[in-house]
């Protein structure tokens, strides 16, 4: 076990494409929406606070809308389903902002 890993939660806008600071070497665990949060999504990473800052870029498709091109190299991290089902969210992972 290492300790100075932690489990951090970062919200993601509802928007097609973003990059957040992370610290570098995250573990994307879990996307979701959390009680107080409904107009965003959630995500949770195993994360060494000390490691330096990198850029990510998070890609967020809903259910039936066009697919960049860009998309078809990004790793998929969850769906989100909002609560009564309406809308559903595809949560990818770009990479950092340096690989594009």
């Amino acid at each position: 076990m290492n300790p100075s890993r932690k489990i951090y939660k970062y919200i993601l806008e509802v928007t097609d494409e973003q990059i957040k600071e992370l610290p570098a070497g995250a573990e994307f665990l879990h996307v979701g929406i959390q009680g107080s949060y409904p107009s965003s999504i959630q995500l949770w990473a195993i994360v060494d606070p000390s490691a330096d800052p990198e850029q990510r870029r998070f890609i967020i498709h809903g259910t039936g809308h066009p697919v960049a091109r860009s998309l078809h190299a990004s790793a998929h991290i969850g769906t989100v389903i909002t609560p009564g089902g309406h809308l559903v969210w595809h949560v990818f992972d770009g990479g950092t902002v340096e690989e594009l």
